[in-house]
């Protein structure tokens, strides 16, 4: 675990040097494939091909590093299986902890409590149905070393974690239940009539510290970025007054809608909650071209990062109307394919490069799914977080964008706070969710951060328009806990 911006890719690229013979399978993001062949170019005349597409083909021969995404990973199983792998490296190793996985047998795992790596699971290498995690660990059984890397090993809950140490260490932690009651202060609860074991808390954290360290190398942002110029984070409280005028409280049937997805599907319910924080975002448009104008107008440099598509075209448009922007403000904008429109991986990276190379008064618009992570924006005055994240990670990967080596001068990250929307109930969740991340990795930054926005509004108001009277109150609490 180095957090973002460390110098994690050519750590890893530097490890393979030394470590014994094989291939190299490197996993990583499909967006920065082109950028690892790079880097193990420059370093090493080993050699490096990129595999894209699922169909199959041949990966052997003179090349030592082969690169492929996490997405088609589980398309390309029968032949990595076959092959001599000296070193694994999973890039961004957090993006496989999807539990659904399908095993030879056949049978899907239960989301809470699925079939371990270690205990029978994976004893066979050849599976008839691969997902990320399966395909991961028949890798990682198979390889004679493995590198994981990560800049947020909890991404959202301690239960993220489960995956990645089991991966490491097959058996190490028990079953997934058995690592939930121990360290996620797992529990039956019953919601909207439904049993369910609860993984959203944490326990025993300090033991989990030590155990965790046996396996993992960890530079904490103190470490990483000491030499680095500051970062300062400034919270942005925005009025309902002064928010753009949205259909955005629940009515009565949508209230019931979102208490039936937590009673039937917590990804449902979870893509619903992110769809209120998109619509709370496009609200807050008036204070982020101020923003921006303010910082680039000035000769700044800044990143804005929205929730969708439409965020990016509305934010440019109002620039370019802009009396103190128009010309002189240089903008750029991206997003990934959305209906057949947005811009490939390629294109994005071009993107990035033209925003750094810019000499000042520049904006760069992009999703946070597109630019959020993976990247380097470290040329930038100022991060606009116009969709508030509402994971560790999140923040983490978000933040990393601008403040990482490379960074020259001072950069400032504004959270935007719509008061009165589903912002308020985010703010209420990180304050839940950062300190068992703080613990674990050591880092500071983080605590701090919780503090910050710890002086919060109460959300109880929120949750009853979001459950209106269709939900219990000690269902109300537990739902909601249990979906996001």
């Amino acid at each position: 675990f180095h957090v973002p911006g460390a110098g994690k890719t050519a750590a890893a690229i530097a490890a393979a040097q030394q470590l014994p013979g094989g291939y190299v399978i490197v996993v990583t993001r499909a967006s920065v494939k082109r950028f690892w062949k790079r880097e193990i170019d420059s370093m090493t005349d080993a050699g490096a091909l990129i595999v894209d597409g699922v169909a199959s083909r041949s990966i052997s021969g003179s090349h030592r590093f082969i690169i492929l995404s996490w997405e088609i990973l589980p398309a390309h199983m029968e032949t990595l299986i076959g092959m001599p792998i000296g070193i694994a490296i999973f890039d961004e190793v957090h993006r496989g902890k999807n539990f659904k996985a399908e095993y030879d047998d056949g049978v899907a795992g239960d989301p809470d409590q699925p079939a371990p790596i270690g205990q029978g699971a994976m004893q066979r290498t050849r599976a008839r149905s691969w997902n990320w995690r399966a395909a991961s660990a028949a890798i990682s059984r198979h390889a004679e070393c493995v590198i994981a890397l990560t800049g947020t090993p909890i991404t959202d809950r301690v239960r993220d974690l489960y995956a990645q140490l089991d991966l490491l260490n097959p058996d190490g932690f028990g079953t997934f239940k058995q690592f939930a009651l121990r360290y996620c202060g797992g529990e039956v609860a019953n919601i909207a009539g439904r049993e369910v074991f609860k993984t959203t808390g944490y326990s025993n954290l300090d033991e989990l510290a030590d155990r965790w360290g046996t396996y993992c190398h960890v530079v904490t942002a103190d470490r990483a970025y000491a030499a680095l110029p500051p970062i300062r984070r400034v919270i942005h409280f925005i009025p309902p007054g002064d928010l753009i005028a949205d259909k955005f409280l629940h009515s009565r049937a949508e209230a019931s809608a979102f208490g039936a997805l937590i009673a039937s599907n917590r990804d449902d319910a979870g893509s619903y909650f992110e769809s209120k924080l998109q619509a709370a975002c496009s609200r807050k448009r008036r204070h982020v071209v101020d923003l921006v104008v303010e910082i680039a107008g000035g000769g700044g440099k800044v990143v804005v990062l929205t929730g969708r598509k439409k965020d990016c075209d509305d934010l440019e448009k109002a620039l370019r109307r802009h009396p103190e922007a128009g010309e002189r403000i240089a903008i750029w904008k991206t997003y990934g394919k959305e209906g057949g429109e947005g811009h490939t991986a390629a294109d994005r990276e071009g993107i990035a490069d033209a925003y750094m190379k810019a000499p000042g008064m520049a904006v760069l618009i992009a999703t946070r799914d597109t630019m959020g992570e993976s990247i380097n924006l470290q040329d930038s005055d100022a991060l606009i977080q116009a969709m508030l994240p509402w994971t560790p990670g999140q923040i983490i990967q978000s933040e990393g964008r601008v403040h990482r080596l490379g960074q020259t001068r001072p950069a400032v990250i504004h959270y935007l706070i719509a008061e009165g929307t589903v912002d308020d109930h985010v703010a209420d969740l990180l304050i839940n969710k950062l300190p068992p991340f703080a613990t674990l990795t050591g880092d500071k930054a983080v605590g701090d951060l919780k503090d910050q926005i710890a002086g919060l509004q109460d959300q109880d108001a929120l949750i009853d328009q979001l459950y209106a009277a269709t939900v219990t109150a000690s269902d109300r609490d537990a739902g909601l806990e249990a979906s996001i």
